[in-house]
């Protein structure tokens, strides 16, 4: 089977200067992490701390040592082991997009809820090349302080696939790790299975890490729970307007991210990630256009110097609505990105507009058509004795048609799933015939499949005794947020 060639933006040179440039924004600026523990522990690896300013320099050799104790394979776990990935092999991979506050429904703008994301996730679950699900939605209607929990409940009730699950408080998250080693079955499975789940505490640009995300970092890392770093400077606002001056500080915020996750336990599972963007300077706005995939290609270019696997953003649209913009924007990226061999593109059956504002459940099962005829594209085309079919050319002869001998008609049945994309939304009828199916636009034939999957999907259920336990971490953290109110 042929090698699709990866796509290359920058060369050798290139990636080794960005690379220099980044080691001493590191060595020479230093990274502002607001945690006196991580100060500490990175000041004990041979970091050089300012503890009254927060600044942490952190030296060459530290960084690399980093480098080398990062896993370049990581396998991550699901709830069905059907579904489990292995990230930094070459396959590549989509989640669902990530974190709208509200639902554009019905032409109506209205605040998502817990019951979105049971829909959202349930959704995603069926969908066959969403291969990791992260939260699509914040749902609007439950107290942020115990939001993350219901929100772990919900995504774990509803899929066995591998997910993201969001915390919103460092308890949270140890509620979190408490959810998913139940799931697991005891603390030695999940030992042995910690990426069941995964989170990725952010930089926050330029060039620092909150108290929270520090936190985060080292409390996932204690567990080796899977951890993605996905930096976001903004060129030309939280970052210089250059893209090679924003690769390299947010390659530097990376490797500051990894530093702290491999001094706090070496050999932690980390993805290299970005969702660094332009700011649209006659707006004041985030982009989604050319340059966020471009810099994806470039960051991971620097994921692979590491050799570490890489998540990077795709899918993404500045459109407001579910239009041609909502279309365009995010094939553009998509596309792009899984021929760069991105490892994830989370956000790539995206299903949000407005920049994440929006969820749409319709958009959802457009992209995932559109995702569907990428990973087809990515197989490439198997040729062997069997598939070069000679002696059935042979056979059927100069002038025949192959749908005339039977043999022709079997190979046909037995190679189809194999060899052609079978569309599920996309239109391939004549007009007469589709005005004869009521003449639907894809958006209506969009909300029919959401509607079908809806009614007819069963995720696999959870263990009684799981669910329960799952149940009584939710309702003692809902008791004790409710004595303090």
């Amino acid at each position: 089977m042929g090698v699709i060639p990866k796509i290359e933006v920058l060369d050798k040179e290139d990636i080794e200067k960005i690379h220099e440039a980044s080691l001493r924004i590191l060595n020479e600026v230093g990274v502002g992490i607001y945690c006196d523990d991580a100060l500490k522990i990175l000041d004990e690896a041979g970091a050089s701390v300012d503890y009254t300013h927060k600044i942490v320099r952190i030296p060459e050799d530290l960084v690399m040592e980093a480098v080398k104790k990062a896993p370049s394979i990581i396998k991550v776990f699901a709830r069905n082991p059907k579904h489990n990935l292995v990230l930094g092999e070459g396959k590549v991979y989509f989640t669902n997009g990530f974190g709208a506050t509200k639902v554009l429904e019905e032409g109506k703008i209205r605040p998502a809820t817990l019951e979105d994301l049971r829909k959202f996730t349930l959704i995603c679950d069926a969908l066959e090349h969403v291969h990791w699900i992260i939260p699509h939605i914040i749902p609007q209607d439950i107290p942020k302080e115990v939001c993350d929990r219901y929100m772990a409940l919900t995504m774990l009730e509803n899929t066995s696939k591998h997910t993201t699950l969001l915390p919103f408080s460092p308890e949270g998250l140890q509620d979190i790790i408490k959810m998913a080693t139940i799931v697991a079955g005891g603390e030695e499975e999940f030992r042995k299975k910690s990426t069941l789940i995964g989170y990725g505490p952010q930089p926050t640009s330029p060039l620092q890490y909150s108290y929270e995300s520090a936190t985060y970092l080292m409390i996932l890392s204690k567990h080796k729970a899977l951890i993605d770093i996905c930096v976001g400077p903004i060129a030309g606002a939280t970052a210089p307007a250059t893209l090679a001056g924003t690769l390299a500080q947010g390659n530097a915020e990376f490797l500051a991210g990894l530093v702290l996750c491999q001094v706090t336990n070496p050999g932690t599972p980390v993805l290299y990630g970005s969702m660094a963007t332009t700011m649209d300077l006659r707006h004041g706005t985030f982009t989604c256009g050319p340059e966020l995939a471009l810099m994806n290609i470039c960051f991971k270019q620097l994921a692979s110097y590491y050799n570490l696997p890489f998540y990077g953003t795709g899918g993404v649209t500045d459109s407001t609505t579910l239009d041609a913009q909502s279309i365009y924007e995010g094939v553009f990226s998509d596309i792009l990105e899984a021929l760069a061999g991105v490892d994830v593109i989370h956000d790539g059956v995206y299903g949000i507009l407005e920049v994440g504002m929006i969820a749409n459940y319709e958009h959802l099962v457009i992209f995932h058509e559109i995702v569907s005829m990428i990973m087809y594209m990515l197989k490439g085309i198997e040729v062997n004795e069997e598939t070069l079919a000679f002696d059935l050319i042979k056979k059927v002869g100069p002038g025949r048609s192959f749908l005339e001998v039977m043999d022709a008609l079997k190979f046909l049945r037995q190679r189809m799933h194999k060899e052609y994309w079978l569309p599920d939304l996309t239109v391939r009828l004549s007009r007469k015939d589709w005005e004869a199916k009521g003449a639907k636009d894809i958006a209506q034939r969009a909300k029919e499949k959401v509607e079908q999957i809806l009614r007819e999907h069963e995720p696999e259920p959870l263990d009684r005794d799981v669910k329960r336990e799952l149940e009584k971490i939710v309702s003692e953290s809902t008791k004790k947020y409710a004595k303090h109110q």
